[in-house]
C-alpha cells in the first residue's frame, strides 16, 4: 500500500577536500522495500514562456514572419518588394483585430525569407500549406513560388481571386529540391489586397500546428504539467500590453497580435485552444497563468477588476464546461466538443505586495465559489504570499548560481508540511552557468533530486526558460536552442530527459554520506549598489578587527560604474530612474584579507517604486570580493538578506523612506553579521556544499528501483550502495552524462558534445560498490526479483 507524507533523511559527510573524494568511499543507503509515498505525476513539468521566439518563430509552425503586417504600423518589416511598390493599407480591414493589409498594385510582388530574414528551410518532396486572404477590384491571378535564396523556382502554384470582399484561399506546394534558406514569393499582375499570409509544413507534430522536432524534444521530457504562457508576457510593461486569453481563441485572422517586452510580436496563433490540445496530447496537466490586473508599471484599480476576474471564470467555462454554455460552444466550434481537464490555475506572475494580495482575494473567492475543487496557485514575490486567504499552492522562482542549487538539494528536507504545497515554477542554474554548461546542469539536477525526495511538499517543478532561437536570445541559459533548420539540447536538457526516463512512481527514502565542497574564503573589498533614484550612502569607514583603518569618508577613491553615483564629498547619491540599472561604487584590495568591519549610513529614497522589478530593489552592500551581497530593504523593501550565502537568514524588515540609517557589518571569513540602527538585521555563514546528491524511486509494481546520483566534484567518486531488503535480478542499465570539463556545453556545430551515454551494471547485489565519474549525473534502473 502506498501512502503520502513519508519523511526521510539526507546527511552530508565530513570529507572536505576534493582530492579525498576518490580515496574515501561515499555511501548511499536505500530502503528498497520501504512503503514510501507516491510521487505526484505533476512534479516534473515544463514552463513554456513566449520569450526568445519560443512560440512565434519557434514551436509554432508558422514559417512566415509578420504574416498579418501588424508588427510595425508604418513599415512592412520582414517583407521585401519587387516590381511595382506595395504599401500598407488600413482602408478596408480584414477584421478589427487585424486592421492592416498590403495593397499590391499592378505587377507587384512580395518576398518573405522567414524570421529575421534567415531563410525558410524546405525539404524536397515535402508538402507545405500556403494560405492567404485577398480581395480585388477585378479578377486577379496570384502566383506563389517557393524559391531558393538566389531566386531559383522550387515550386509554383497559381490561385485566382475574385471579388471585393475578403476571402481565404488555400493551396499546397512541394519543392523539387531542398533549401536551407529558401523564401516565399507572391506576385500578381493585377491590383489586389493581401492579408494573413501563412506557410506551414503539412507534416506537424500529431496534427497540431507545432514544429515537429521541437515538439518531439519536449515530449521526450514526459512532462506531468505544462505552465503557459509566461512570464513577463502575461504582465506586459503596461496593462495595454498585458496578455488576455480571449485574444487567442477563434479564427486566426480575428486574433490580434501582441507586442511584448522581449522585442517582437506574438501572433496569438499558439493560443489557449492549442495549449489545451497540446497538454491533452502530452497527457500533461494544463496549468494556465492569468493576468491578475497587474503589469510591470501599472495596476488596474480595484474597482475596475471585474472584467479580469470574469476572464478567469470564462476561461474555466471555455476549458471545462459543456458545449451548451457560451464559451463551451466556442470550444466546440474550434473542434473540441468534449471538455478539457483543468485542475490548476495560476493567478498572476511574479506579482506581490498589498496590491497582489487584494487582487488575489478577488480571484480566489470567485473561482472557489464556482469551482471549489480547482487548485489555485499564488505567487510568492518579495518573500511574501497573500495572507488573507487560505492558499493551495505557492509559486517560487529561483535563478541562482549552480552552487545554490547543489546546496538546495536539502532545502526542503526539514520544511514545514502544514502549510500550502510548493511549486518551483521557474528554476535554473545561471550566473556561473549562463552558457548552459554541464556545471549548471548538475546544479539543476542536484536540486531536482531534493525535490523528488520532498515531493510530498513540492508537487510541481519546471526549469526555465525552455526554448531559445539562436538569433533572438533575450535570456540565458535556456534548455533547448534552435534555428530555422535544427534544434539541440543543452546539457540540462539531457539531464532532465534522463530524470524523466528514470522517474518511477514511489519515492523511497535514502541516506547519503559523502564528500563536501568548502568554498575558498574570498578577500578584500566592498561595493555599494542600488537601483533607487535618490538612494544614498555616506560616512563609510572600514577597519580591521583591531581598529586599523583601511578606508574612510571623502578620501575613498570610489570606482563608480557608468556614472550612476554622484560623489558629493564622500556622500554617494544614485542618479537616473532606470530601475533595471544597478549603480555601483567599489573600493578595496585583497590585502584587506577576509576579516574587517564596515560602518556607514544608508538612506533610502524619499519614495519607493510601487513594484520591485527584480532582486536589485534594495540598498545593497557587497563584501568579500563581491562573494556575498547584503540587501537592506530588499525585495520591495520587505526583507533584509545576504545573497550568495547558503545559510543566511532572511529577516522581515524595511528601511524608512528618506531617512538615514546607521549600518554596521562585521565580516569574519565565511560569516557575516549586519546591524541596522543597533539591531541585528540579518546574519549568516557559508557552509560546505554536498558533492554527492541522490534520490531513489520505485516503480508502482515494485519491480524496478530508479537510482539518480549527481557527483558535482572534479574526482571520480567510489560509492558503496546498500539497496536494503530487496533482491536485485543481477543486472542494471541506465545512462551517464559527464565530461572532463564542467564548463563545456553543446552548440549548433557540436550538439552532442555533452550528451548521455548508456551504461550497464553486471552482478548487481544488495550491497555493491560502483564508481561515479567526475562531473557526472548517473541514472540507473535496477530490476528486482
Amino acid at each position: 500500500m502506498i501512502q503520502a507524507g513519508f519523511s526521510f533523511v539526507f546527511v552530508s559527510g565530513l570529507c572536505v577536500l576534493h582530492a579525498m573524494a576518490a580515496e574515501v568511499p561515499a555511501t548511499i543507503r536505500i530502503e528498497g522495500d520501504a512503503q514510501g509515498f507516491l510521487m505526484p505525476k505533476t512534479l516534473h513539468g515544463i514552463f513554456f514562456e513566449e520569450i526568445n521566439r519560443a512560440g512565434d518563430g519557434g514551436i509554432y509552425a508558422e514559417m512566415l514572419a509578420n504574416r498579418s503586417f501588424e508588427d510595425q504600423a508604418d513599415k512592412m518589416v520582414e517583407w521585401s518588394l519587387w516590381g511595382t511598390p506595395a504599401k500598407l493599407d488600413k482602408s478596408f480591414p480584414l477584421h478589427a483585430n487585424n486592421p492592416t493589409s498590403v495593397k499590391l498594385a499592378e505587377k507587384g510582388g512580395l518576398v518573405n525569407k522567414g524570421f529575421k530574414g534567415a531563410g525558410i528551410p524546405m525539404r524536397e518532396g515535402a508538402t507545405y500549406k500556403v494560405s492567404f486572404w485577398a480581395r480585388c477590384e477585378a479578377q486577379a491571378e496570384v502566383v506563389l513560388k517557393l524559391e531558393s535564396s538566389d531566386g531559383k523556382r522550387l515550386a509554383e502554384t497559381r490561385v485566382t481571386c475574385n471579388g471585393n470582399a475578403w476571402k481565404r484561399y488555400d493551396a499546397e506546394m512541394s519543392p523539387s529540391a531542398s533549401a536551407t534558406n529558401g523564401q516565399l514569393a507572391v506576385w500578381s499582375a493585377e491590383t489586389l489586397w493581401l492579408d494573413q499570409l501563412s506557410l506551414m509544413p503539412k507534416e506537424t507534430w500529431r496534427g497540431l500546428p507545432f514544429r515537429k522536432d521541437l515538439a518531439e524534444m519536449l515530449a521526450a521530457l514526459k512532462p506531468g504539467h505544462v505552465r503557459f504562457p509566461g512570464g513577463c508576457y502575461i504582465e506586459g510593461e503596461t496593462m495595454a500590453f498585458a496578455h488576455r486569453w480571449k485574444d487567442t481563441i477563434g479564427p486566426l485572422e480575428q486574433r490580434p497580435t501582441q507586442p511584448e517586452r522581449w522585442g517582437y510580436h506574438s501572433t496569438g496563433g499558439f493560443g489557449v485552444h492549442e495549449f489545451l490540445l497540446w497538454c491533452e496530447a502530452l497527457g500533461a496537466e494544463p496549468l494556465y497563468v492569468l493576468n491578475c490586473g497587474m503589469s510591470h508599471n501599472e495596476n488596474v484599480p480595484l474597482e475596475k477588476m471585474g472584467p479580469f476576474v470574469q476572464d478567469a471564470l470564462d476561461f474555466m467555462e471555455y476549458a471545462t464546461s459543456p458545449l451548451t454554455s457560451h464559451y463551451g460552444a466556442l470550444r466546440a466550434a474550434a473542434g473540441h466538443p468534449e471538455p478539457f481537464k483543468v485542475n490548476y490555475l495560476e493567478i498572476g506572475n511574479e506579482n506581490g505586495g498589498d496590491a497582489y494580495e487584494e487582487r488575489y482575494a478577488l480571484f480566489h473567492d470567485a473561482l472557489k465559489k464556482s469551482y471549489p475543487r480547482l487548485i489555485l496557485i499564488a505567487n510568492e514575490w518579495d518573500y511574501r504570499v497573500p495572507g488573507n486567504r487560505k492558499l493551495d499552492v505557492i509559486d517560487q522562482h529561483f535563478y541562482r548560481p549552480s552552487r545554490f542549487f547543489r546546496q538546495g538539494s536539502t532545502m526542503f528536507d526539514s520544511a514545514d508540511r502544514s502549510g500550502p504545497r510548493i511549486y518551483l515554477g521557474e528554476y535554473a542554474s545561471c550566473h556561473d552557468a549562463k552558457a548552459g554548461t554541464l556545471r549548471g546542469a548538475l546544479g539543476d539536477i542536484a536540486f531536482l533530486t531534493g525535490l523528488e525526495r520532498n515531493s510530498d511538499l513540492v508537487t510541481l517543478a519546471a526549469y526555465a526558460p525552455l526554448l531559445c532561437h539562436d538569433d533572438w536570445s533575450k535570456w540565458s541559459p535556456n534548455m533547448i536552442h534552435f534555428n530555422a533548420q535544427a534544434a539541440y539540447g543543452k546539457p540540462t536538457y539531457y539531464a532532465h530527459q534522463m530524470m524523466a526516463a528514470g522517474r518511477g512512481e514511489v519515492v523511497i527514502p535514502c541516506r547519503v554520506e559523502g564528500p563536501v565542497e568548502t568554498l575558498p574564503i574570498a578577500a578584500g573589498g566592498i561595493s555599494l549598489l542600488t537601483s533607487y533614484e535618490g538612494g544614498a550612502f555616506a560616512d563609510v569607514r572600514v577597519t580591521m578587527p583591531g581598529g586599523k583603518l583601511l578606508a574612510e569618508g571623502n578620501t575613498i577613491p570610489w570606482r563608480i560604474k557608468d556614472g550612476l553615483f554622484n560623489n558629493d564629498n564622500g556622500t554617494l547619491v544614485r542618479t537616473g530612474k532606470n530601475l533595471r540599472a544597478l549603480a555601483s561604487a567599489s573600493i578595496g584590495d585583497k590585502a584587506w584579507g577576509s576579516d574587517y568591519d564596515i560602518v556607514l549610513r544608508v538612506k533610502a529614497p524619499d519614495r519607493f517604486p510601487e513594484r520591485s522589478l527584480n532582486w536589485r530593489s534594495g540598498m545593497r552592500i557587497d563584501v568579500l570580493g563581491n562573494r556575498f551581497t547584503i540587501g537592506l530593504g530588499n525585495w520591495g523593501n520587505n526583507v533584509h538578506t545576504i545573497e550568495g550565502m547558503n545559510t543566511s537568514e532572511v529577516r522581515k524588515g524595511s528601511l524608512n523612506a528618506g531617512k538615514w540609517h546607521d549600518v554596521k557589518i562585521t565580516v569574519r571569513g565565511q560569516r557575516v553579521c549586519v546591524f541596522l540602527d543597533g539591531k541585528v538585521a540579518t546574519e549568516g555563514t557559508q557552509t560546505s556544499i554536498p558533492v554527492l546528491c541522490s534520490s531513489v524511486t520505485r516503480s508502482a509494481d515494485n519491480k524496478t528501483l530508479f537510482l539518480k546520483m549527481v557527483n558535482s566534484g572534479p574526482d571520480a567518486l567510489k560509492i558503496n550502495l546498500d539497496l536494503g531488503k530487496v533482491i536485485p535480478a543481477g543486472t542494471a542499465s541506465g545512462w551517464v552524462l559527464t565530461h572532463s570539463d564542467p564548463e563545456e556545453t553543446n552548440t549548433a556545430d557540436d550538439p552532442a558534445r555533452v550528451s548521455p551515454k548508456t551504461l550497464t551494471w553486471k552482478d548487481v547485489q544488495p550491497k555493491i560498490t560502483r564508481e561515479l565519474p567526475a562531473w557526472s549525473l548517473t541514472v540507473v534502473s535496477i530490476t528486482l526479483l
